[in-house]
């Protein structure tokens, strides 16, 4: 084993070390994770079969180095980052030198190894949220609809860090009671943008009536001709049957859902020839602006009529 590395800099209650690791630490390291796991007081993110394959090969070619990059160990023994190093290890029997760093928080997991492999749908699974990836997808989405960003691509400052996932899910965590509804609805659509369209639906119009419209949507039962939601349904069946030239981005599939919703809260019958939205020329239809949108021209409505009246 070598000596503990203990620069001022870093906290006291780490224990940071250079080791020799060979396959039996690796193994008694994954043994007091498992067992943390099957005790249901950790849950680590899935191993990857093809990382694992790749770490070992490397080993096994004498081309791992030690580079700075650590293994992380919890409190209780969580293996926090360092999954895939630790399996390589015990597979190819191969023993490599590595910083080991002991005594981490594990409510810090969030926060590592943001740069490579570790996702915002890997902290939802940690946190046993169901399908995380698609609610983490979804999460990014509400993060860019309150933002009014949602056409604005995905690059930095578009999307969700990782601590930010988390803390977005604390805030909403009602958003997994919308997963039924975007998995109901995946055949039409991206099941992230059915999950993130219904919360938002819920929240401005209620359970009830938010619920009714997906319902429609994914049964398309005794919908009649002229109705919003049936227009929306044939649009997104030509989409995935390709009689459209293309296949709409997300935030496309995103601003006909709303659109559809709108029309039918406006009692218009439209054909899936008028429901459309294009990308880069037509200004995304975000809910508070539609409604705000609807009574001005009610109120404008109204007071014409008045003025026809008084005229009469």
């Amino acid at each position: 084993m070598g000596g503990k590395i203990r620069p001022e800099s870093i906290q006291s209650d780490l224990d940071i070390r250079i080791e020799d690791l060979d396959p039996s630490k690796a193994e008694a390291l994954l043994e007091q994770n498992e067992r943390l796991v099957k005790a249901g007081k950790f849950n680590n993110r899935h191993v990857s079969d093809t990382r694992t394959k790749r770490y070992e090969d490397d080993m096994k070619a004498r081309n791992w180095a030690l580079n700075g990059e650590a293994i992380k160990i919890g409190v209780n023994g969580e293996v926090l980052d360092g999954q895939h190093r630790l399996w390589a290890v015990l597979n190819s029997g191969i023993t490599i030198k590595t910083v080991v760093v002991y005594g981490m928080d594990p409510k810090l997991f969030s926060t590592l190894d943001q740069g490579w492999g570790r996702n915002g749908g890997s902290i939802l699974s940690i946190l046993r949220v169901p399908s995380p990836r698609e609610v983490s997808a979804a999460l990014n989405w509400l993060f860019r609809y309150q933002q009014k960003k949602v056409n604005s691509g995905t690059g930095l400052g578009n999307s969700l860090s990782n601590p930010e996932i988390e803390r977005t899910f604390f805030k909403y965590p009602d958003i997994v009671n919308s997963i039924e509804f975007g998995k109901a609805t995946k055949k039409l659509m991206p099941t992230s943008v059915g999950i993130v369209t219904h919360f938002l639906l819920v929240n401005h119009a209620g359970q009830k009536k938010a619920t009714a419209f997906f319902e429609d949507l994914a049964e398309g039962a005794g919908l009649e001709k002229g109705d919003p939601v049936l227009a929306l349904r044939e649009k997104l069946r030509d989409i995935k049957t390709k009689f459209e030239k293309r296949k709409p981005t997300s935030d496309e599939y995103f601003a006909l859902i709303l659109k559809a919703w709108q029309f039918r809260e406006d009692g218009m019958e439209v054909t899936k020839r008028l429901l459309v939205w294009r990308k880069g020329r037509d200004k995304f239809p975000y809910l508070d602006e539609m409604t705000q949108n609807r009574k001005a021209r009610r109120k404008k409505a109204a007071k014409a009529k008045k003025a026809k009246r008084k005229r009469a």
